[in-house]
C-alpha cells in the first residue's frame, strides 16, 4: 500500500498529529499513563518537543532513587 505524500507542512502536521493521538489512545487502552504514551509517541514520530517530555517522565520515574557509590578498585 502506497502512502500518500502531502505537499504542505500543514497537511503533514495534521497526519502526524492524528498518528500521535491514535498511539496515545492505543497505549492508554493497554494501561500506559498518558504522559508515558505521549512521550513515546513524540519520540516515535520525531517531534521536537519529545526531549523535554522524555526528561520529565524519566525524572519522575527516578525521583525516589539514590545513587550508591561503588567501592574503590583494588590496588595491584
Amino acid at each position: 500500500m502506497k502512502h500518500k505524500v502531502y505537499k504542505t507542512y500543514q497537511a503533514r502536521n495534521a497526519v502526524k498529529a492524528a498518528q500521535v493521538t491514535n498511539h496515545i489512545k492505543a497505549q492508554k487502552k493497554l494501561g500506559v499513563s498518558h504522559a508515558k504514551a505521549k512521550a513515546e509517541a513524540y519520540r516515535i514520530y520525531n517531534i521536537k518537543a519529545a526531549v523535554p517530555l522524555l526528561e520529565e517522565v524519566l525524572q519522575a520515574k527516578l525521583k525516589g532513587w539514590t545513587l550508591h557509590a561503588l567501592p574503590p578498585l583494588p590496588v595491584v
